[in-house]
């Protein structure tokens, strides 16, 4: 479609851009750094498929340099990362120190995204009117004949914009999740107009203070607070919680001074990395806070009902309210915790204790200190306007959002706006905190609902307290609690599956076997190599290290590293092959890779003359061209109980004659056929770790994968660390349905 070329990473190094070019002229001059871009647009024709696409480099017609990339073509997705690109640059200033994070955090954005299965769009590529997008510039002054929902669409035109394009992704790709990356000077919160009109027209006990008097911010000061369910929803019907997708967003200080060091946007990939690695589950204290008015007993119970809850009784209320703060200060410094829980007094500046007033606090200056921990906490605000991270929101950290980022939040969700409570019952804010925590903590569920979910199901599940019809006190229930974090992120995130194995320096995953054909089957195991490193030997010899991997010392042929993945298969497994494989090379350099040569040695003894063989490197080889020509290969081991299949795989290839030296990646699908379409989808115990007289629980999932009803024997062998039986257990599953799975304790 267009290549366009810039001085460096940054959009505005811009200094060409062109139509339709596939090949570039450009005179480097020593030191300077080109970056060259192109841009296509994949046909909405396309099939599900991957690409391999070359670049090469040419000095004066002679080939200097060649790289090549896979990137796939995919009908459906977890989720949608949302971002702007451009404006990420210019907010940080465009300075070189802001560069390299500004990367890191784009870097890491892909590295989720092939991680989880998801796709990242740039909404500036979209449209060059998205790259002006400045929240100063909204103009609030505008004579709409008090049309208040003419005058909100006005102001959210590019947030409008933004989210059509969303729903067209949305539409081709079905993802669950949504990620919004940037606060609102990168991606438009929906500015709403306040249907219960409190933003401009507070109703105190003593009078009412109404619009005019809120200097700041602008968006309060005229009523309108911020939102993201419209981006969420894609059938208009988000003003009542119908939304159809869980939303959350990445923020963080953009730029600022903390302890002496600048802050871009670390905070944000911290907070994306935190999600993704998910809450500690391991540490089970919540800490709850609750405002004596309207305790939050149901919460309370469903928090019970996973943590042990500290500071239950410690109502945040109108008396003793330093000795409550003191109180809940001391608890969260001086202990781990998993969630937090507050339902009081709030404002984008702190948490605030006693009366309206809020004469007691704890502000975001004191919150990276009070709240730090390294266990990834949920953080849950009920309070008014602790969710919103305006105005001045790229400076430092002086919101509670911010703050809390800092501090270690793994997920905060907070109020952008004045939050509604009934002063005796549970109502509005405290309904929906309510429903959160239950959909939180599913009964008989191993782990958490992702927290995006709970949000989400909260908001679809919320009734209008006592009333049949929705006022405006419900609608902003509903649209006013935010989430900022990754919305999949769950509490005790699941451990490593065992069809998932992790070393050091790469992660094996295995799929569970699917039936293709009549008898036939299919595994897939998929390799991604997290970590390598070049080691040069004394000699100049260049060595791939990765890290747990064996390596190829076959005479005369080049030292390359490579895994064995074992795979267990019935014994009546036959025709066992490698039915497909996908490939993805990526060029590292070019390296100096040496064979391997055997030398006999002989050694002088008293005894007489003795032999020994030792292996060197070389840089004869009897390889001409790539090696190894193929990355994968199989050796079939038969036993009693079962068929083991060694999967070899290359981890690395390296070209002989032009040094090239590549890293791979691969996907292998296994085939083989079995007369017994049995399978154990699921193997565990409780635990790990055990003492002498405790009950012991397996469980196993046995899964019929085949067409025809089947009876079969399941049995549970407990073997010592010598390979001897210790014990047995036999039990017959009869007359199981087509595709039944079957739980065995």
């Amino acid at each position: 479609e267009k290549v366009i070329v810039r001085k460096d990473f940054p959009d505005h190094t811009e200094i060409s851009e062109d139509e339709g070019k596939t090949v570039v002229t450009l005179n480097l001059n020593p030191g300077e750094i080109r970056h060259v871009v192109w841009r296509f647009t994949i046909s909405n024709n396309a099939n599900p498929q991957e690409v391999t696409v070359s670049a090469k480099i040419k000095k004066g017609g002679t080939d200097v340099t060649f790289d090549s990339q896979t990137f796939r073509i995919v009908k459906n997705t977890k989720a949608i990362i949302v971002t702007n690109r451009y404006l990420l640059y210019k907010e940080s200033f465009g300075s070189i120190d802001y560069d390299d994070e500004i990367k890191s955090l784009l870097s890491t954005l892909y590295e989720v995204a092939n991680s989880v299965g998801a796709v990242v769009y740039y909404v500036d590529h979209y449209s060059e009117e998205f790259k002006d997008w400045d929240p100063s510039n909204v103009n609030y002054d505008g004579d709409w004949s008090n049309n208040d929902l003419q005058e909100e669409k006005s102001l959210n035109s590019i947030a409008i914009k933004i989210d059509g394009y969303i729903e067209d992704w949305v539409s081709k790709l079905d993802p669950k999740y949504l990620l919004i990356v940037g606060n609102d000077r990168i991606i438009p919160m929906y500015r709403m107009d306040d249907p219960a009109d409190q933003q401009h027209c507070e109703e105190f006990k003593f009078g009412i203070i109404c619009k005019g008097i809120r200097e700041f911010p602008e968006v309060y000061k005229n009523g309108y607070y911020f939102t993201d369910m419209p981006y969420a929803d894609l059938d208009g019907n988000w003003r009542k919680g119908d939304i159809e997708l869980s939303v959350g967003r990445i923020v963080g200080a953009i730029v600022g001074w903390y302890q002496g060091k600048v802050i871009t946007l670390k905070d944000m990939e911290e907070l994306i990395r935190r999600g993704i690695n998910g809450n500690n589950g391991e540490v089970t204290n919540a800490i709850v806070a609750t405002h004596n008015e309207a305790p939050q007993t149901t919460s309370v119970d469903e928090l019970k009902k996973k943590f042990t809850v500290l500071n239950e009784g410690k109502l945040v209320g109108k008396t003793n309210k330093k000795d409550t703060k003191n109180e809940l200060v001391s608890t969260l410094k001086n202990n781990r915790y998993s969630l937090f829980l507050y339902s009081g007094h709030g404002s984008q500046w702190g948490i605030c204790f006693g009366d309206k007033k809020g004469t007691d606090c704890i502000g975001c200056v004191d919150t990276p200190n009070v709240f730090k921990s390294t266990d990834r906490p949920i953080l849950f605000f009920e309070a008014c306007e602790a969710g919103n991270i305006l105005p001045n929101d790229n400076i430092d950290t002086n919101n509670m959002v911010y703050a809390t980022i800092r501090a270690g939040a793994s997920s905060v969700i907070a109020s952008t706006a004045i939050s509604v409570y009934h002063k005796f019952l549970s109502g509005y804010a405290e309904v929906l905190t309510d429903e959160f925590f239950k959909n939180l903590f599913k009964k008989d569920s191993k782990y958490s609902m992702p927290v995006g979910d709970a949000l989400k199901k909260a908001k679809e599940d919320y009734s209008p307290f006592f009333k049949i019809t929705w006022t405006g006190k419900d609608i902003k229930t509903v649209t006013e609690y935010q989430l900022y974090g990754v919305p999949w992120e769950v509490i005790d995130p699941p451990k490593a599956e065992s069809n998932e194995d992790t070393w050091e320096g790469y992660t094996v995953s295995r799929s569970k076997p699917r039936l293709v054909d009549e008898n036939t089957f299919e595994i897939d195991i998929s390799v991604n190599i997290s970590q390598y490193n070049i080691i040069t030997t004394e000699d100049g010899y260049d060595l791939i290290i990765i890290p747990g991997a064996s390596y190829t010392l076959n005479e005369m042929e080049p030292v390359i590293p490579y895994i064995t993945i074992p795979l267990y298969l019935p014994t009546s497994a036959n025709n066992i092959t490698i039915a497909n494989e996908k490939l993805e090379k990526k060029f590292i350099g070019e390296y100096n890779v040496p064979s391997s040569r055997t030398e006999i040695v002989s050694l002088e003894t008293p005894s007489g003359k003795t032999f020994y063989s030792t292996i060197n490197f070389t840089t004869e080889t009897i390889v001409s061209g790539l090696y190894p020509p193929f990355t994968s290969s199989l050796d079939i081991v038969n036993n009693t109980e079962h068929k083991k299949v060694k999967v070899l795989a290359a981890l690395s290839q390296y070209n002989t004659d032009t040094n090239a030296t590549y890293i791979c990646n691969l996907t292998l699908t296994i085939r083989y056929t079995s007369a017994t379409p049995i399978t154990i989808t699921s193997f565990d115990t409780e635990k790990v770790n055990y003492h002498k007289g405790e009950t012991i629980n397996f469980s196993a999932f046995l899964e019929n994968i085949g067409t025809d009803t089947i009876s079969v024997d399941a049995k549970l062998s407990l073997i010592d660390e010598f390979g001897e039986t210790k014990a047995f257990e036999t039990k017959s599953i009869m007359n199981q349905e087509k595709i039944k799975k079957y739980y065995l304790s």
